[in-house]
């Protein structure tokens, strides 16, 4: 199973889904999606929707509560949030054994919570299978390393911000 055919399946098993996505959460953008089409999702809706995840779960405000609370660490401190608009659901959830990608599903106020969590376990259950059998290349692209090191992101940082100096954590 590849990741558009995991999308697809959750989408259509869900009743009421609007959208799903897998979001890589180093750069909060969907690595793939699937939109119910003439619903009221868009790609821009869902980029936009990704990269609010990604910050819910790698943001600067989730390290400062990470370090308040425990001496775990900060970027596996949450793993699952469920969040609720006027007519949506969002259902979260960080990838086991891939934490640096997040599977997200967006469905109508119709459907019910717990089959929206129970889907959800059972899609990141097949990405657990088939990411972990030996001899294939998993359903993950592989992800390659960048190749600025700290000081040349820092020193990005800090010419586009008139040169003073700053630091981001």
């Amino acid at each position: 199973m590849r990741l558009q055919e995991l999308c697809d399946g959750i989408v259509d098993d869900v009743d009421g889904a609007l959208g799903c996505a897998l979001v890589d959460l180093v750069t909060g953008l969907p690595l793939v999606s699937r939109i119910v089409p003439g619903g009221v999702l868009s790609s821009a809706s869902m980029e936009a929707i990704s990269a609010a995840g990604a910050d819910y779960f790698r943001g600067r405000a989730i390290r400062r509560l990470a370090g308040a609370m425990s001496d775990e660490s900060e970027s596996h401190f949450v793993h699952e949030l469920q969040t609720t608009t006027e007519d949506t659901y969002h259902f979260m959830s960080v990838v086991a054994g891939r934490e640096d990608t997040l599977m997200i599903l967006i469905t109508d106020k119709s459907a019910n919570l717990g089959l929206g969590w129970i889907s959800m376990r059972e899609a990141l259950a097949r990405v657990r299978e088939e990411d972990g059998v030996e001899g294939s290349e998993g359903v993950f692209p592989q992800r390659r390393e960048p190749n600025a090191n700290l000081q040349d992101v820092e020193m990005f940082h800090t010419s586009w911000r008139g040169g003073r100096a700053h630091r981001r954590r």
